[in-house]
């Protein structure tokens, strides 16, 4: 919990927020002008789709699939796809309430089962939640049963974050011999999990979903929106995710 809580403060727009407010309580000053400045530039960059996608551009930098040459010893044995959000809605059959993979792990999850078809390997799906039942690895699996009959082979359904997503996703592989995998995450969030499968041991080769495409050619890749905002969270989560990985994990 407390992790959960200095994160969103140092993420946008709490991150901005923060010192909005305090400009706004104090009474004059520099400080109060400078906090107000840095508060409101903060919100309004964050808000243009150019800045995410500029952050996402960099954070994509040198990541893209390769396909393992035949005949490679580190040839890949395995699919790993990393459960992303989920979504509070209404379950099909019934239309009572229940909990339904988000846009991030249904992307990964189509790109995961395409690979597949590809390739022919097994795949290992990842991710936990409050229950098993709830568990991003559990709707991951049901999902690929029901919308694309192609079940994984292992359900991982533990993990609370990337680093763990590569802990136990890596001890499920070993067990049958596999320490080679293709990865299957955000384009935008697989430097910080090539560094989590790097530490747990494992030979990565990187399938990201999709890669950000060039921004600027747009008029609207100027104009604030909502959805820069949530973009600008995510850019703002890996940069600050891949630091602490490479300094203290």
């Amino acid at each position: 919990m407390l992790r959960i809580i200095v994160t969103g403060l140092l993420l946008p727009p709490v991150v901005f927020l923060l010192p909005l407010l305090a400009g706004m309580l104090m009474l004059s000053g520099r400080l109060r002008r400078l906090a107000l400045g840095v508060g409101l530039s903060g919100l309004l960059l964050t808000s243009i789709p150019l800045v995410p996608s500029l952050l996402f551009l960099a954070l994509e930098h040198g990541i893209a699939f390769q396909m393992a040459p035949k005949g490679d010893p580190s040839a890949p044995g395995a699919i790993v796809i990393l459960g992303g959000t989920f979504s509070n809605g209404r379950n099909e059959d019934d239309l009572s309430p229940g909990v339904q993979p988000g846009a991030l792990t249904v992307q990964r999850v189509r790109a995961g089962v395409a690979l597949q078809r590809l390739t022919g390997l097994p795949m290992l799906v990842t991710g936990g939640g409050a229950s098993e039942a709830t568990a991003i690895g559990t709707l991951m699996s049901s999902m690929m049963q029901s919308d694309f009959h192609a079940p994984p082979r292992w359900v991982e359904r533990k993990a609370a974050d990337t680093w763990e997503n590569a802990l136990f996703g890596a001890q499920m592989l070993r067990q049958d011999g596999i320490n080679s995998v293709y990865l299957v995450t955000s384009a935008w969030h697989m430097r910080r999990a090539l560094i989590a499968f790097g530490h747990a041991g494992l030979t990565v080769w990187p399938a990201p979903d999709s890669l950000q495409n060039i921004p600027g050619s747009s008029l609207t890749d100027y104009i604030p929106s909502p959805n820069a905002w949530l973009d600008s969270y995510y850019a703002f989560h890996e940069i600050l995710g891949c630091i602490y990985y490479a300094l203290y994990r």
